[in-house]
């Protein structure tokens, strides 16, 4: 049968039966049938800025969850988002706050109207930033943050009109070359908006909208409404003025009361001023040389106005990555069956091209290869790398498959790039020290700090298996056997672990340490998963790590448990996983739900669910079904029905969804 991919946290998992993919929309035989699409947000009161998850009710003599971590750790790196009617210019500011912020410290998304609208995000995020013309419902989304609390930064968009209805505006040519001063940068040279806004206005000098003037003072008080129609008073301040007429370039609103902060900017700090150098009549050498000065005061409005961490000047920037050789671990004989197997993937001998890397695998009497980049890989067959100690690896490593063959890549854009392209075989893994491009869960960004434990891998579950029929729930038994491979070790079995639903792994029930991704093919007699995994080991940044939690819990009880190595704590993960997978696939589901129960953060955890109507009720988590997806009680009825996650890219445990299947 033609292969087809699903990803297992999609909304309806595939039906199987005897061994044949059935249509996508098929009812799972466990899932109760259900009526209602419900929408579902957790209700647990939590101080502002944090997350808080439920302790597990579950008794357990290995793992004691509660907030005895240590003080001012977040729990997630804070989001960045970007919002535009342009495609492009999303990109572009991303790349412009990549190459302007401390590296490792935030993750940087691009946001839809869709997903804006959906306020999933808004708990998580330090900034939002909006270019462009906004759709009118976004515009309130983004002012009702922002006067509770939000941070917001405005480039050139029509947000403006909602903070300062009242103002008037005066037309300007299209990519009119402005004069233009900030702080101590001076008559400078940048492209304005195609309007600025006119507060005190001479009208000989603009067209005005109406014959009368409004006033603001370099500091001046405006009001602003809610979505609920609550009135909040603002400080409104002027940053730079357009030195032609003297009209302001840039604005910044504050709302004293809840530290809501929002910058206006008229002035394209959001594109290279160069890259329309030939298209400005007006335009001499003086913009060629802008750019540099645009950076310097977004840094100066990031840092000193929102307060986010620049990077230093010394840091290395993406153009400064050198990429390096790969290695090819295992013994001998079975990299020579690995290569066999991937003969027919060859487009010469020993080179495999695939849509985003080529792998080049050269022995000791090949011709010296290409050099690595980003979309070209060498991997050396039989020397050994430098920094990853495969000695101190397989003295560890018990398996039989799992981990015992792969690649191990000082430095790639994705490991996830090489699972994904090629059928390998079963346990085949792919160790990363540094991503250049990882990605998370819905190609979410993924921080690759040095100290980041990161591994792909590919799994080949036979489809009449029990794994095999519960595709979905493979997610939660990597996650189970990182968190069980910790705590296994003899001394290590306190330590302040746990798994927030369905596969991030937490410290103390707040910080996040790690999470993992899939993507499936299926056919009629066996699934292949490649799933990528992110450990935060020994990177004390972005949140916290887990040496961090071994060193803390040593200095609290007065103990000496060594940190953890980079290889041998591959090396449990992949015997745990492969231990847990065997005793799963001879018994049985329930034996990875009662492993997972063991150390989950949301048992008893109360919830509220709303309906496409607006009625809301209330339910109870009580589980996870054989999918793994979550069990909850409604209230009062007492029906237990599985709920989905609605694919925000921001919190699955937000906006869940009970599914109604046809």
């Amino acid at each position: 049968q033609q292969a087809k991919e699903y990803t297992p946290n999609s909304e309806r998992p595939p039906s199987v039966a005897n061994g044949a993919l059935l249509r996508s929309n098929g009812q799972p035989p466990s899932l109760p049938p259900v009526q209602d699409k419900l929408a579902a947000k957790d209700t647990t009161a939590r101080p502002k800025g944090t997350r808080t998850l439920r302790k597990s009710s579950f008794p357990s003599s290995k793992l004691r969850l509660g907030g005895d971590g240590p003080v001012g750790v977040a729990s997630k790196p804070p989001n960045i988002l970007v919002h535009s009617d342009s495609s492009s210019t999303m990109e572009y500011v991303i790349h412009t706050l990549n190459s302007l912020l401390e590296p490792h410290t935030y993750t940087i998304y691009p946001i839809t109207t869709t997903q804006t609208i959906a306020n999933s995000w808004q708990q998580s995020t330090a900034l939002i930033i909006v270019a462009g013309t906004l759709d009118a419902d976004v515009r309130k989304v983004l002012v009702d943050y922002f006067l509770h609390g939000g941070t917001v930064f405005s480039m050139c968009s029509d947000l403006l009109d909602n903070i300062l209805p009242d103002s008037k505006t005066a037309e300007i040519r299209e990519r009119e070359l402005v004069s233009f001063s900030y702080r101590k940068w001076k008559q400078i040279k940048m492209l304005h908006h195609v309007f600025c806004y006119q507060l005190s206005p001479a009208r000989k000098q603009f067209s005005l909208e109406t014959e009368e003037s409004g006033t603001l003072l370099p500091v001046s008080y405006v009001d602003a409404t809610d979505m609920a129609g609550k009135l909040h008073s603002l400080t409104v301040e002027i940053l730079a003025q357009e030195e032609t007429w003297n009209t302001p370039s840039i604005l910044e609103a504050h709302n004293r009361k809840t530290g809501g902060r929002a910058i206006f900017s008229q002035i394209h700090l959001e594109l290279d001023p160069s890259l329309f150098q030939t298209s400005i009549d007006t335009a001499d050498n003086a913009l060629q040389n802008s750019n540099q000065l645009r950076y310097e005061i977004l840094s100066d409005l990031l840092g000193g106005r929102i307060g986010l961490k620049l990077r230093e000047a010394h840091a290395c920037k993406e153009s400064d990555i050198v990429y390096k050789n790969a290695y090819f671990l295992g013994k001998h004989e079975a990299k020579i069956e690995a290569l066999n197997t991937l003969k027919d993937c060859m487009a010469r001998p020993n080179v495999i091209q695939t849509k985003d890397l080529t792998l080049q695998f050269c022995g000791k009497s090949d011709n010296a290869p290409g050099p690595a980049t980003e979309s070209h890989l060498p991997v050396m067959i039989v020397h050994c790398p430098e920094d990853f100690s495969t000695l101190e690896y397989f003295e560890n490593l018990t398996t039989n498959k799992i981990g015992r063959i792969g690649i191990y890549a000082p430095i790639i854009s994705s490991s996830m790039l090489i699972v994904s392209n090629l059928t390998l075989t079963h346990g085949f893994m792919v160790i990363a020290r540094h991503q250049t491009k990882g990605k998370g869960r819905n190609s979410n960004q993924w921080l690759s700090p040095p100290g980041c434990a990161m591994f792909s891998l590919q799994l080949h579950i036979p489809m009449s298996s029990f794994l095999g029929q519960r595709l979905p729930i493979v997610q939660h038994l990597v996650a189970v056997a990182v968190v069980s491979a910790i705590l296994s070790i003899p001394g290590y079995e306190h330590l302040n672990l746990g798994l927030k639903w369905p596969n991030d792994i937490y410290a103390y029930g707040t910080t996040k340490l790690g999470g993992s991704i899939f993507n499936t093919s299926v056919d009629s007699s066996s699934a292949v998963v490649n799933l990528g995994v992110g450990i935060n080991l020994s990177n004390s940044k972005p949140t916290l790590c887990l040496n961090d939690v071994i060193a803390h819990y040593n200095a609290k009880h007065s103990t000496a448990l060594p940190l953890l190595s980079y290889e041998k704590t591959f090396a449990l993960i992949f015997n745990k996983l492969e231990e847990l997978y065997e005793r799963v696939q001879r018994q049985g589901v329930e034996e990875l739900q009662q492993e997972y129960y063991r150390h989950w953060l949301h048992q008893d955890a109360e919830i509220s669910m709303v309906d496409v109507g607006g009625e809301s009720l209330q339910g109870t988590v009580v589980g996870i079904d054989d999918y793994g997806f979550l069990l909850v009680k409604k209230q009062p009825s007492g029906e237990t029905v599985s709920v989905h996650p609605d694919g925000n890219s921001f919190d699955m445990m937000q906006g869940l969804i009970i599914p109604k299947y046809s």
